[in-house]
């Protein structure tokens, strides 16, 4: 190399990474607790899920599952990795027994919120956010939400016409700051975001509405993987709501984008992957419905055994036989990834 390269590398130790002295290893992910959705983010045919290292964004309209998704990444992150995780809690409105039923192990889960009173704004959350990240010590990171993350002088009320501005550059000057912390640390952090209404004031669009990110396009830009949620419907059960039914459209990601796949949310459950099953493994003949009757294929006799009538009951079952569920979990993923190797 020229005198040049060795005299900055010498100054910047080593900024210019030679072949062979970089990573060129795949990402480590964990899981969202929806196998749809594992599949549908990162490469095709690869089960995936958060990324570590990188910055993955939830938003949508309220009541779209954003904070069940991103818990359920917490949950998951627990039982891959033996690291702490942790919560900022800016909206005040986490139900942790809840948390405690999707499957987070609170005792492994640190907790940081606003307090004016003790003088914690969003310009110490960030600061909170930054230090997780540069100390290696935690493998998930939730801020839930970045709309709430306001600045102190937004919070006071000093400039309140100017609060837009203050609130993105907060976000803009955090971004910047994590980003290559949590590589460093292989840390995945998620953040949930809500949706703000655009009014067009153009002749042909006046008064018709249009949906944008709260964050600014800072957090866009900085965002591998950006997941906007919808409640389709309610689930019920002889009238009764059990849960919902959810969209997830992948705006951004490592792998193709716009990608849309269907989720569901029990009440008080969290994440069905139980419902989820039925769908995945209808097209290899793993389990099924047939009318109101649900089904799967013993994978030994290769006989069909009924699991019961009505949707809630199969569910039900598979949750009381976690054995019986993760074998047939293990199955339809196989499967997947079976059909995308043939396929190549």
């Amino acid at each position: 190399m020229s005198d040049g390269i060795d005299g900055l590398n010498k100054r910047y130790s080593g900024i210019i990474q030679m072949p062979g002295a970089y990573n060129t290893g795949n990402f480590e992910y964990i899981s969202t607790g929806s196998i749809a959705l594992d599949f549908a983010i990162g490469q095709p045919g690869v089960r995936c899920g958060f990324p570590k290292g990188l910055i993955t964004v939830i938003w949508g309209k309220e009541g779209s599952g954003k904070s069940t998704l991103s818990m359920s990444g917490m949950a998951q992150a627990q039982k891959c990795d033996d690291r702490f995780t942790a919560l900022v809690n800016t909206e005040f409105r986490q139900d942790f027994s809840y948390a405690e039923r999707i499957g987070v192990d609170l005792s492994r889960m640190a907790l940081i919120e606003p307090n004016s009173g003790n003088g914690v704004f969003g310009e110490q959350l960030s600061d909170a956010i930054v230090e997780m990240a540069k100390s290696g010590d935690f493998s998930y990171i939730l801020l839930d939400s970045i709309a709430a993350l306001q600045p102190k002088v937004a919070t006071e009320g000093e400039t309140a016409e100017s609060a837009p501005g203050v609130h993105a550059r907060l976000v803009g000057k955090m971004i910047s700051r994590v980003t290559g912390k949590i590589k460093e640390s292989q840390t995945a952090l998620v953040i949930t975001s809500q949706r703000r209404s655009n009014f067009n004031s153009g002749p042909a669009g006046f008064g018709s509405p249009s949906y944008a990110i709260v964050g600014g396009n800072n957090l866009k830009f900085a965002t591998s993987v950006m997941i906007q949620t919808a409640a389709v419907k309610q689930l019920k059960e002889k009238e009764e709501p059990i849960g919902i039914e959810g969209i997830a459209k992948l705006e951004k990601n490592i792998g193709i984008s716009n990608k849309k796949v269907t989720f569901y949310i029990a009440d008080g459950l969290g994440i069905d992957w139980t419902r989820e099953m039925f769908d995945l493994g209808k097209p290899y003949n793993i389990a099924y419905s047939k009318g109101a009757w649900y089904y799967y294929i013993d994978s030994e006799t290769g006989e069909e055994v009924t699991l019961g009538q009505g949707q809630r009951k199969a569910t039900e079952f598979l949750r009381n036989n976690p054995e019986l569920a993760a074998g047939l979990q293990n199955r339809i993923i196989k499967a997947i990834e079976g059909e995308y190797d043939k396929s190549n």
